[in-house]
């Protein structure tokens, strides 16, 4: 308990308990204003002392809650990385070469033209000109070991079928074709059918392709997990996380080794949270420019921003409790939940918070005499107990 005027420490009680901090404080009757943080259990204190003191909120402790509440969100977010884009220019260019890349893939799958056209939204002259390039260049890809094995596995079957047919052609019964290639009869019978098409076959249905547009988009723009499987959710996805994780591999190896980078820059998450405490132009890490694309890039980034920026202005520069009401509905609007959180919490406690606004008293005293408090507890570390540490500071605290 330190005195707001003369900057001196009054005492030290062992508890914060509500009941405990309310008896001491009533040995005060003439309190006209207290300034603490936000707990809950000062301002019932305080208010069973006496509801007519003043209570001020620590406005340092508001704008960290703040902070913390959007670094949160952030994490959850984005990954460990963020990729910038390349200028427009450039993006259809990237994105015929990427679908060029993706053509080479499934080429060497054996996938059909129809399938191919049909996932990778080309016509059939697009499709006639990667083929062209296809041939011409003859790509060598180095493969990864399941990536051969399937295209082996593929063309090991695929000889199977024309030799069941190649026998049926010679008139050799289902009985005996089955026999020398040691099949199934019902397996021959569906070979045999001229109908049956083995690319289609293959092809399996997963209850996440009706999302593929939406996680391609995000795994490019370097957002988590996390957010992504959470988002499909909400769309209506009813499968689990592990089947979105095995899903989503396919887009880790996209593209091969020769195909052009999407990106300029690749960004730490770390360094853009530094917005949340430094402004942009101390931030060695990041340019004005690249802050500039992220912001572009991803809006929500931009948000959480000026989310900062404004809590800042209504707070400490306008000092305006107009502007900061203006500004708890804005951050509802928003309906971020770390945010809904942080503004509950002000609720809560809204008298203290906009007094806050309006004086010039805040917790800073007691934060630099909680720190002169520990240096002396270390010292007796192990040796007193509460009462020898409360003398010791109070006698030290009169001395001075």
């Amino acid at each position: 308990m330190i005195d707001i005027e003369n900057h001196k420490i009054v005492d030290i009680i062992e508890s914060r308990k509500d009941s405990d901090v309310a008896t001491w404080l009533k040995t005060f009757p003439n309190l006209e204003l207290v300034s603490r943080d936000g707990a809950l259990c000062y301002r019932n204190a305080i208010n069973e002392t006496n509801k007519d003191i003043v209570q001020v909120t620590d406005r340092f402790h508001l704008l960290k809650n703040l902070t913390n509440y959007c670094k949160d969100f952030l994490m959850k977010k984005f990954n460990k990385f963020i990729y910038l884009n390349k200028t427009e220019e450039d993006l259809k260019e990237i994105e015929t070469q990427e679908k060029y890349n993706l053509f080479i893939d499934k080429k060497l799958i054996g996938e059909s033209k129809k399938t191919i056209c049909k996932d990778l939204v080309i016509t059939s002259k697009l499709y006639e000109q990667f083929e062209a390039k296809f041939i011409e260049e003859k790509p060598e890809i180095k493969l990864r070991k399941t990536e051969l094995s399937k295209i082996q596995n593929y063309n090991k079957k695929l000889a199977i079928i024309n030799k069941a047919r190649t026998l049926r052609c010679e008139n050799y019964s289902i009985t005996q074709i089955c026999k020398m290639l040691k099949l199934d009869y019902r397996t021959v019978k569906k070979y045999i059918d001229l109908t049956f098409n083995y690319d289609n076959s293959r092809k399996r249905i997963s209850n996440l392709d009706p999302y593929y547009s939406f996680i391609e988009m995000n795994i490019n723009k370097g957002i988590n997990m996390t957010y992504i499987y959470n988002s499909i959710k909400e769309k209506g996805y009813d499968g689990s996380y592990s089947s979105l994780r095995s899903y989503c591999r396919k887009f880790k190896f996209k593209y091969n080794s020769n195909s052009i980078s999407t990106y300029d820059d690749k960004i730490e998450l770390k360094n853009i949270i530094k917005f949340l405490y430094h402004p942009l132009n101390e931030i060695k890490e990041i340019s004005i420019e690249q802050f500039d694309k992220i912001f572009r890039q991803n809006p929500i980034i931009e948000t959480i921003y000026k989310v900062i920026i404004d809590f800042k202005s209504a707070v400490f520069e306008t000092k305006s409790v107009t502007d900061f009401k203006k500004w708890v509905n804005k951050v509802k609007v928003l309906n971020i939940p770390e945010l809904n959180s942080f503004i509950r919490g002000l609720e809560r406690d809204i008298t203290a918070v906009t007094t806050a606004i309006n004086v010039k008293y805040s917790n800073g005293l007691a934060e630099g005499t909680v720190n002169k408090i520990k240096f002396i507890k270390r010292i007796m570390y192990g040796r007193c107990k509460f009462d020898t540490l409360r003398n010791k500071i109070l006698i030290a605290e009169n001395y001075n």
